[in-house]
């Protein structure tokens, strides 16, 4: 995974509609209905998916139970 520099600082944003919106993220790890891996992010839930997605900007909605955060 590339270490992010001091420019692209990963942002994770929670909305109460279910709704997680990540930025400046620099890989997608892993993608299943109940789980989802970014950079040192991994989310866990049901019926997770992402709706939007560019080169650094994603959209997930699903209903989200919990957030890891990586070392």
């Amino acid at each position: 995974m590339k270490k992010l520099n001091k420019f692209n600082q990963l942002k994770l944003s929670i909305y109460e509609d279910k709704r997680i919106i990540i930025e400046n993220y620099q890989e997608l790890i892993d993608i299943t209905e109940e789980q989802i891996t970014v950079d040192y992010y991994t989310i866990v839930g049901t019926f997770l998916k992402i709706t939007t997605m560019d080169d650094y900007f994603m959209e997930i909605k699903g209903t989200v139970r919990q957030i890891i955060i990586n070392e």
